[in-house]
């Protein structure tokens, strides 16, 4: 990774992207430099630059100009504000990773979650729902690896993967590039043909050719000219005979082999994909990404040459794939494009270990994604307790021809974990709302542990709502004598502890409310200090980083002592 600078400002090509305290004379400054120029920052300005990317904070509001003149309100699309053909903001919310804005490479950071930590959640997301949903208009991207055992049923994400490939930077994976490894040293069959010609048009003929004179199934004819080599050889008396014609074998040099075939299939394949993809995304409601369209029209255009202008054109059509071809498994250019077609088809998931198959595939909000991941971390401990497979237990989730999440609707997603000697029967329910069971108006809160008595009736409800915020505090901290550091400390918001007030006062049966955030302290206030702690009765905070199975873990013991007191 290379070295960044922090700065206040900087310009790139015509665009001039600065935080908010750059006054106007630097921004007028700025107008008149080479690109790459940047004012350093004096403090800790929330922007950073390597010569190639621009660093931003999610949720902080940058400012941006372009002396061009080429702002279009689509450009800023879930990204920022459009002011003028000249001006806009870029403010990215809930979302960390690679972005764009008009080609310029962007990397959104987030003081809540590193790029690592947000990966991990996913990978954990991901394990429990098949295509994890995502959004074709969002802003952010992360880097996955595909599992060739399972398939995706969803066509968008072999649209991604094959956008990526085509896009990739990387020659070990851009198709143009494999097939540039391919065009180099084709690979050739020899097949031989075999028919029989006029004696009198050959001028030539083979050994195989002569013994299949002498073999007597040929037709003789009588031959005039003496000084025939052949007439000489075949007398009656002292008549010479030849053939009237004789077998001719020729081997030809083809590209018309299965495995051409396939690499043709492929890219008719990759047409037809992007060509669809088109189609829908011009029919779908409020899709601004024109420039989608148009480098998806840029690459049909290029793979349509490699059909008409290689030596594709003298290759027919595939009518099997030979997939135990030592060439399509093991040649260069053939193995890469082979293997890209059998992931195509497979299920994303993150893959934190290695880099060298990278997919871009947009993120679902970090807010959303912190949710799923937390309904599924305390399922996860629901199961450890009662010693059930998770996996085994069915969930219902939402799909859609894009995406694939849970579903937001009552009773429609939960786990039941049935009684034990020991343990009551419970209910995790992802966002349930509860309406003859609230005071007032109806309350979905992301998720709720139900608890039922021996009778099968709902005695108690706890409630637990993930909040992807966090209050930064600086914290002084004695390590030896004397020598003091200053560690950084993620608190929960007390607004979110009101609104857990709120969840306990309505919903007739919550004894107790509590959030989950990505911060660094734990908090319960509870309601009365004579009754049992082990009952949760009160509001707090739990904080849960993303990834941290230790986080996880005191919720085992802390779940565990509730659940015990209703049996």
């Amino acid at each position: 990774m290379k070295d960044r600078i922090c700065v206040r400002a900087v310009k790139i090509s015509s665009m001039i992207f600065y935080c908010e305290n750059v006054t106007e004379s630097e921004v007028e400054y700025l107008k008149n430099t080479p690109s790459a120029y940047y004012i350093p920052s004096v403090s800790n300005d929330p922007m950073f630059w390597d010569g190639e990317t621009l660093t931003l904070k999610e949720w902080k509001k940058y400012k941006v100009e372009d002396n061009s003149e080429t702002f279009k309100v689509s450009d800023f699309y879930k990204i920022g504000e459009f002011g003028t053909k000249s001006y806009g903001a870029l403010v990215f919310k809930n979302c960390v990773g690679k972005a764009f804005f008009k080609n310029v490479p962007i990397l959104v950071e987030s003081d809540k979650i590193s790029e690592s930590e947000m990966n991990r959640l996913v990978e954990v997301v991901n394990s429990y729902i098949l295509n994890l949903s995502y959004d074709f208009n969002t802003t952010t991207f992360s880097s996955v690896f595909r599992n060739r055992v399972k398939k995706t049923d969803l066509n968008y994400h072999k649209y991604l993967f094959l956008r990526n490939a085509l896009a990739s930077g990387k020659a070990a994976m851009n198709i143009f590039s494999l097939f540039s490894q391919i065009e180099a040293d084709p690979f050739r069959t020899f097949i031989s043909t075999i028919e029989y010609k006029d004696f009198s048009q050959c001028d030539t003929f083979s050994e195989d050719a002569i013994e299949e004179v002498f073999s007597g199934n040929t037709k003789l004819i009588k031959c005039s000219n003496t000084r025939n080599k052949l007439a000489k050889r075949i007398k009656i008396g002292a008549q010479g005979y030849v053939p009237t014609e004789i077998v001719i074998e020729e081997t030809v040099d083809t590209f018309n082999n299965p495995e051409n075939q396939f690499i043709r299939f492929f890219i008719e394949w990759a047409i037809n994909l992007l060509v669809s993809f088109n189609t829908k995304f011009l029919t779908y409601p409020n899709f601004y990404n024109h420039d989608l369209i148009n480098e998806n029209n840029r690459y049909i255009k290029k793979l349509k040459m490699l059909l008409t202008q290689s030596f594709l054109r003298y290759v027919g059509t595939l009518h099997n794939i030979p997939m135990n071809s030592t060439v399509l498994t093991k040649k260069n250019g053939y193995r890469q494009i082979f293997q890209l077609f059998i992931g195509i088809n497979a299920l994303p998931e993150i893959d934190t270990l290695q880099e060298d198959i990278q997919e871009i595939l947009e993120n679902k909000s970090l807010d959303v994604l912190y949710e799923n991941y937390c309904f599924f971390g305390l399922s996860d401990v629901l199961s450890r307790i009662y010693k059930t497979n998770l996996t085994k237990l069915k969930y219902k989730v939402q799909k859609t021809e894009f995406s694939k999440t849970l579903e937001k609707k009552t009773n429609s997603n939960y786990f039941e974990f049935v009684a034990t000697d020991n343990l009551p029967k419970v209910r995790i329910h992802y966002n349930k709302n509860y309406v003859a069971e609230s005071y007032s108006k109806a309350y979905d809160p992301d998720i709720s542990l139900e608890i039922f008595d021996n009778q099968d009736n709902l005695t108690a409800i706890y409630v637990f709502d993930s909040k992807f915020k966090v209050n930064f505090a600086g914290v002084a901290v004695e390590e030896n004598i004397g020598d003091m550091s200053y560690n950084e400390r993620k608190s929960y918001k007390y607004d979110d502890i009101s609104k857990m007030h709120t969840y306990r006062d309505a919903i007739k049966l919550a004894r107790g409310a509590y959030i989950i955030y990505p911060g660094t302290e734990d908090k319960i206030f509870y309601e009365d200090i004579s009754i049992d702690k082990d009952l949760l009765v009160g509001v707090g905070a739990f904080y849960v980083s993303p990834g941290k199975q230790t986080d996880w873990d005191k919720f085992e013991s802390l779940l565990l002592n509730l659940l015990m007191q209703y049996k």
